[in-house]
């Protein structure tokens, strides 16, 4: 990346090569208009798993998550706050057609995250900290649409049926918006010839060991 040219023109070229998605294009564009000087600067430090830093008066670990949104997503961890940076690591796929999860890649992740011992996570794009025990709420509804994604295909419809008989309430759009986000998961597996075999979660709110 510290390679590549910045320009409009640059950035407008490699979305007509499929090389950058116009979603990128365009926030670089409104957050960095003027990128006549800009540079970027290799990492100081790499790390292939997780790195601790101390800051001083307080120790982070640095631990690599992976996930849909990106494979080399990372999160922050600070044992003695028992709290998690997450970044967008629990966004979906946005980079490769509709915005998608994988049942193995998203179930594992969440698994991961669980395991810390964190009381409050800070996602990127939330105005709020997440206590755990909402975190653990997402992560079932993840693992119970995966499951329904897993056992009625791509049939919106019986899944948003069987979504709403399971949780015995009117679905919210982020409900619908997770199926959706299944659905085109599954449906770019199919397409890749590769099954989506999802792996369940057990006692995913239970575990507090930092692997």
């Amino acid at each position: 990346m510290t390679r590549l040219d910045w320009s409009d023109e640059a950035l407008d070229r490699r979305v007509e090569q499929g090389l950058e998605i116009a979603f990128c294009r365009d926030m670089v564009k409104a957050e960095l208009p003027d990128r006549s000087n800009l540079i970027l600067r290799a990492p100081d430090i790499a790390f292939s798993h997780q790195v601790e830093i101390n800051l001083g008066a307080i120790t982070c670990q640095i631990v690599h998550v992976g996930g849909d949104h990106a494979a080399d997503s990372s999160v922050v961890y600070v044992p003695d706050d028992k709290v998690m940076f997450l970044g967008d690591c629990l966004s979906p796929d946005i980079y490769t057609g509709e915005a998608s999860y994988t049942a193995d890649n998203v179930l594992r992740l969440m698994d991961r995250l669980l395991h810390f011992d964190v009381d409050f996570y800070l996602a990127g794009h939330s105005p709020e900290p997440l206590p755990r025990d909402e975190v653990v709420e997402y992560a079932h509804l993840l693992e119970t649409v995966a499951g329904l994604v897993e056992q009625r295909g791509d049939d919106r419809a019986a899944v948003l049926a069987a979504l709403q008989e399971r949780l015995a309430v009117p679905l919210a759009e982020e409900h619908v918006e997770t199926v959706d986000e299944f659905l085109a998961g599954i449906r770019k597996l199919t397409a890749e010839g590769v099954s989506s075999g999802a792996d369940h979660l057990e006692d995913v709110g239970n575990a507090t060991e930092v692997p």
